[in-house]
């Protein structure tokens, strides 16, 4: 009998502990696999380092205020919807903050976590990629660069849809019918773009701008300087060759980013760009209804709507938002359109 409860005390100390390892794990972020999937899918492919780096800013020598993009009356979402990547590095922007620490993390709940550089380079929007274009060529330096919204004078907004672990051919039918271009931010590997060149193909002739969302799909600041350029090269080469075409757009998982990563974009001739309204369709918990009032409650001019493929009641959020906001004036366009002038 005593033994009974020694060892049913000995178990129950055992379930504590490991309720206790994992709740570390979810706070601290300290996620084993992560390392792994970055071993696995981050090759050492070589591109060439020789960049001018006179194009790049070094942010920390900015301090004029007139030289920061602030976003005005940023909405505040839920945290299971604003990254899962929180760490004490994070921090808020206040009024006419800019980048001024290393690692710099951004998520979309931060106040005025929207920022621009002055004295950038003029290049069109999209480059057209033919087939005997080296590979290198793809990529020419801009400044650091990074949106969570357009034009706030015009009653415009920019449907930016994510990733493509499912290819959802319904939302295109949908969007296709309803006449909607808009942004895609997809996976380049993992069994996503490199094994659906076709699907990209559709969406480019539905008139969609198809974007870089990395190769990965891990936490960009964990990687290299090296590694993160291999990474969102890798994936361009992948889409380019299904589109023919080079959107200087790109967003990493789960909007988190640091400066590193951001000079590292711009090197790479790239934008980055979140959201500063919310589907919330990555969590199951988030009733439809509430998914609906809560976007159509935010929508304001230059919205930029983050959404993904084949999540959570995505499409049926859409067939009721998009008919209301189209009602209330909006205008559905790419983000090529939201973001004309402004870089």
């Amino acid at each position: 009998m005593v033994l009974k409860r020694r060892l049913h005390r000995i178990a129950i100390y055992l379930f504590l502990l490991l309720v206790l390892f994992f709740s570390l794990l979810l706070v601290f972020s300290l996620d084993p696999y992560k390392a792994k999937t970055l071993n696995r899918y981050i090759n050492n492919t070589s591109f060439s380092d020789e960049w001018d780096t006179d194009l790049f800013v070094d942010s920390d020598s900015i301090n004029d205020s007139t030289k920061t993009y602030i976003q005005p009356n940023p909405p505040v979402l839920p945290v299971e919807i604003a990254g899962s990547h929180k760490t004490e590095e994070s921090r808020i922007f206040g009024i006419n903050e800019v980048i001024d620490s290393e690692p710099l993390l951004f998520f979309q709940r931060e106040k005025g976590s929207a920022v621009r550089i002055d004295n950038f380079f003029s290049s069109s929007t999209v480059r057209h990629i033919r087939s005997d274009t080296p590979e290198n060529e793809w990529f020419v330096p801009r400044k650091p660069l990074f949106f969570c919204n357009g034009n706030i004078k015009e009653k415009k907004i920019a449907l930016t849809i994510d990733d493509g672990w499912k290819q959802d051919y319904p939302l295109l039918d949908y969007l296709e019918k309803e006449n909607i271009k808009c942004s895609v931010f997809v996976i380049g590997g993992r069994g996503v773009a490199d094994k659906h060149p076709q699907w990209l193909s559709r969406m480019d002739r539905m008139g969609f701008e198809v974007c870089n969302h990395t190769y990965s799909h891990v936490n960009a600041t964990r990687m290299t300087d090296k590694q993160f350029q291999n990474d969102i090269r890798k994936a361009q080469i992948i889409i380019s060759k299904a589109t023919h075409k080079f959107y200087p757009f790109l967003r990493t998982c789960g909007g988190s980013f640091s400066k590193r990563n951001l000079n590292t974009a711009a090197r790479n001739g790239y934008i980055l760009v979140n959201w500063s309204n919310s589907l919330m369709d990555t969590s199951r918990r988030v009733k439809s209804a509430y998914q609906i009032k809560s976007v159509l409650r935010q929508a304001k001019n230059g919205d930029i709507i983050l959404a993904h493929f084949g999540a959570f009641h995505t499409l049926t959020v859409l067939k009721a938002v998009i008919p209301e906001l189209k009602r209330r004036g909006f205008q559905f366009v790419t983000l090529s359109e939201l973001l004309y002038g402004m870089y």
